[in-house]
């Protein structure tokens, strides 16, 4: 749906800039995890498979470990990187079993 394109792109967009924010920081690690992030958007939207948002959710839970774990970010900040993943889920549930 049209809905699900325009949130990915916006994602995309939003984490090719934290991507460079997180190099510009010297948090190479999270920049890693956002590089996957991003490529995983683009495969969610070119491909359409579910594979993607699993990658998303995983990036999402290790970017949280991280920014727990090593930049002492607190737990519920962290915990508010799922909000990403539930807007996403939510715009692609009503295409989730035609989805590979």
């Amino acid at each position: 749906g049209k809905g699900i394109k325009i949130w990915s792109i916006i994602c995309i967009i939003l984490s090719v800039f934290t991507l460079i924010v997180n190099c510009a920081a010297g948090f190479f690690d999270l920049a890693v995890v956002g590089a996957f992030v991003i490529v995983a958007y683009i495969l969610l939207l070119v491909k359409k498979r579910k594979i993607a948002f699993y990658a998303i959710v995983v990036c999402i839970i290790i970017t949280m470990i991280l920014n727990v774990a090593i930049h002492h970010v607190g737990i519920i900040l962290a915990l508010s990187g799922f909000i990403n993943p539930i807007i996403t889920f939510a715009f692609l549930s009503k295409y989730w079993k035609q989805m590979n």
